[in-house]
């Protein structure tokens, strides 16, 4: 089975899930729709009811795009400034190698 994803792809998705969750946040919490956004440390916007609240909301976008189950739960690096969670963009990656771990089984 051949994963059918850009990363670019992933990031406009993940991007859409933010615009979303925008629709949710005061006028003053608005997340910025860029791809480099800060989902964990000092620079980010979350607390971590919203990163939370974000993880789940992409994983179930997620799983209507591509009809395959992500889970974001593993969350042990959320706390660590250059984990999976630093970024729109570094979670994009994670995002596809868990999409090949579970295409391949590896």
């Amino acid at each position: 089975m051949k994963i059918n994803k850009t990363k670019e792809e992933i990031v406009q998705l993940l991007l859409g899930v933010v615009k979303e969750t925008n629709l949710l946040r005061g006028k003053k919490d608005q997340l910025p729709l860029t791809p480099d956004l800060q989902l964990v440390g000092a620079e980010s916007s979350l607390d971590s009811l919203g990163l939370l609240n974000l993880i789940v909301a992409i994983e179930n976008a997620l799983q209507k795009e591509i009809s395959q189950s992500i889970s974001l739960s593993d969350l042990s690096d959320l706390e660590d400034p250059n984990g999976s969670f630093r970024s729109l963009q570094s979670l994009a990656d994670y995002v596809l190698q868990l999409m090949q771990k579970d295409v391949t089984g590896l």
